[in-house]
């Protein structure tokens, strides 16, 4: 597909949209999408979440949390969503600081830790697919 006025103006956005533009809307080679694709760490939106990790570990300061969004969950959830390369050093990094932090669900949950889940079906859905993109093993 030929750059249109549309495709032009969603190149001139965040990475996380222009990856998925290469791909699916211009069908570039995996080669230059697989580059686009690796700036969602270092640039933009994807970039900006990543600085907001704390050295414990999480976003928002808790596992989970009302508004959801600015939690740990819901960031790793975005992060994957956002095509974060899942082997890239920065998401490499979040992830470690989520593992070596011992982030668990709390004691309500019985400290079962971040990536083992808790007991409601769509947290577990959650955090079986973030575990899953991220190569994390979840029981």
């Amino acid at each position: 597909m030929e750059h249109t006025p549309l495709t032009n103006w969603l190149l001139d956005s965040d990475p996380a949209i222009c990856w998925q533009v290469k791909r699916d809307l211009l069908k570039e080679s995996p080669e230059a999408v697989a580059l686009e694709r690796a700036k969602v760490a270092t640039e933009g939106w994807g970039a900006r979440l990543l600085e907001l990790q704390a050295p414990d570990g999480m976003w928002g300061g808790a596992v989970w949390q009302s508004p959801d969004w600015v939690s740990t969950m819901d960031t790793l959830v975005l992060l994957r969503d956002l095509g974060i390369d899942p082997q890239s050093p920065q998401a490499r990094r979040a992830i470690e600081l989520v593992l070596h932090n011992n982030l668990t669900w709390g004691p309500e949950f019985g400290d079962s830790p971040f990536f083992e889940g808790e007991e409601e079906a769509c947290i577990n859905g959650r955090t079986l697919a973030v575990g899953a993109y991220f190569g994390v093993n979840s029981d």
